[in-house]
């Protein structure tokens, strides 16, 4: 068997794979911080499937192989087991968890024990990758996690495997004629080291995928904290003053924020009255825009809102105890209503008046022409 064609093609399979999955991820980030619209979607989720399909296949393809050529060349009619017999008995029910194990664990023994039965000067082949295959392979019947080693094991596996049984064709075939093979004959030998080239170009591979990930993860985790604007998150808001900023998220590519639960409360006459406040910035005003009318319920009612100069600017919705509106990119929610953040601040709800004066104050709408309010 060719080693460099077969760990060439189960590497590049591999590669393949991991790109995919994390162009797909990049994708789907870009869906998500709205860089592209939500039914481009299918476009990551595809190459997810296609990457994931493709190695799949390869993965299954090259190990039955490796299978069936481990086993055909110990066929002499004392091995137990043949190629074909160790590939059929696969397709057994139940059995075959069992024969999965006797045919990977199994084989180092059955390999040494025909070079000893043939008298052949082969270099021994160590049982501990083929069992480490064989329990990785039964652990991700259980458990998700041993298949991100299962990918490495699997390409040791082929290369060592593959070197041994081009070593006991290379012994068979002096035997042959009558003649015992030198150490450099046989790969693997301090005379005949393996080439650390594929090593060389795995590691690098891996090294430039981790700079590759480590700065996304940089990235990421730089626009996951972003600054509101004080014209957004302002600490007075008409007679409100903030009385605890919620929390604050960011998007993976930037430029898009959520500041929730914002408690803002109003003292009078030694009462306290508070509103929950949380301000989203979109990508662009459309998305802002249509997040207004796809939000409003059929209580609510949609209207535009204009500048002083009576351009269009925005929408509002108001409900019963709610008011959502955008200005430009900027998205805002503002309710009354008990909850445990009131509680916490001991402030009481609102009065509905009161949640209108609180929106009409806020500093990024200062240009905008509320019209009147059907809620008192």
């Amino acid at each position: 068997m060719s080693k460099r064609i077969w760990c060439g093609l189960y590497a590049v399979s591999l590669l393949v794979v991991v790109l995919s999955l994390l162009i797909s991820g990049v994708l789907a980030m870009a869906v998500s911080d709205e860089i592209l619209q939500p039914q481009q979607m299918a476009i990551p989720a595809a190459l997810s499937v296609l990457g994931y399909v493709q190695f799949l296949l390869v993965h299954t393809v090259t190990t039955l192989v490796l299978l069936f050529k481990s086993w055909k060349v110990l066929e002499d009619g004392v091995t137990p087991v043949t190629g074909g017999k160790a590939i059929g008995f696969l397709f057994i029910p139940f059995f075959n968890i069992y024969w999965f194990f006797r045919v990977w664990g199994g084989y180092p023994s059955e390999y040494n024990k025909f070079a000893d039965r043939h008298r052949l000067a082969v270099p021994k082949l160590s049982s501990g990758l083929h069992i480490a295959f064989a329990v990785t392979v039964g652990l991700t019947a259980v458990i998700l996690i041993p298949i991100l080693i299962l990918p490495f094991v699997t390409i040791l596996l082929l290369s060592r495997t593959i070197d041994a049984i081009n070593n006991l064709e290379v012994a068979k075939s002096a035997s042959a004629h009558g003649r015992v093979p030198g150490p450099a004959e046989f790969i693997g030998t301090p005379e005949n080291p393996r080439s650390k080239l594929g090593l060389l170009a795995a590691g690098g591979a891996v090294a430039i995928l981790a700079v590759v990930l480590l700065g996304l993860g940089v990235m990421a985790l730089i626009n996951s904290k972003p600054t509101v604007p004080p014209e957004v998150l302002a600490a007075k808001v008409g007679e409100f003053n903030l009385e605890s900023a919620g929390n604050v998220t960011g998007s993976f590519f930037g430029g898009q924020f959520r500041s929730m639960d914002n408690v803002y409360v109003a003292e009078a006459s030694g009462e306290r009255r508070g509103v929950i406040y949380n301000v989203f910035e979109h990508r662009s005003a459309e998305t802002a825009s249509d997040r207004v009318k796809s939000g409003c319920d059929k209580n609510g009612t949609v209207t535009d809102l204009k500048d002083k100069q009576g351009a269009v600017v925005g929408r509002m919705c108001e409900e019963g105890n709610s008011v959502t509106l955008n200005v430009g990119r900027y998205y805002a929610w503002t309710r009354i209503g008990n909850s445990y953040d009131l509680t916490k601040a001991k402030a009481k709800e609102a009065t509905r008046a009161s949640l209108n004066t609180f929106v009409h104050a806020l500093p990024f709408a200062s240009n905008v022409a509320f019209p009147e309010s059907p809620y008192r």
